[in-house]
């Protein structure tokens, strides 16, 4: 007398958004320091550095596809950043604050590029920088000096 429902519908699983050309803000241009991929600080070889009380050891992230990988940003100055994705279509996401003084951790994917946003949550403090690492290390500086990847 009843009819079985129908199974349920699932959505194709979302892909990330493909690293777009970012184009930071032009006032920001001018103050705004290169990214400059270098040695992790506090990480040497195979020696962890520690966050939150566990340790993260970097590792190469694969060259191709999109593995969920964590962005550290250790920020040594007294202003609040935020990290900053920009998908394809433009648009500028705002994800956690990263506190001054302070490090703070923020989930991504690996080969995204990725920004560091000023406390406005627009202007651009530091230039895009690709996501090459798991538990990938990124050191602000005081200074306009460049950050260290």
């Amino acid at each position: 007398q009843y009819a079985a429902p129908a199974p349920p519908q699932q959505a194709a699983p979302l892909a990330p958004a493909q690293p777009a050309a970012v184009q930071p803000m032009p006032q920001a241009m001018a103050n705004a320091p290169a990214s400059n991929p270098s040695m992790l600080p506090g990480a040497v070889g195979n020696i962890p550095y520690v966050y939150d009380d566990k340790q993260y050891l970097p590792s190469p992230a694969p060259g191709q596809g999109y593995p969920i990988v964590w962005l550290f940003a250790d920020n040594k100055t007294p202003d609040k950043l935020y990290f900053g994705y920009q998908s394809a279509d433009g648009e500028m996401h705002v994800y956690n604050e990263i506190k001054p003084n302070g490090v703070t951790r923020q989930q991504a994917f690996g080969n995204e590029y990725w920004t560091i946003l000023a406390a406005d949550k627009r202007t651009v403090a530091v230039q895009p920088f690709k996501i090459t690492q798991q538990n990938q290390w990124l050191s602000i500086g005081p200074s306009a000096a460049k950050p260290t990847l």
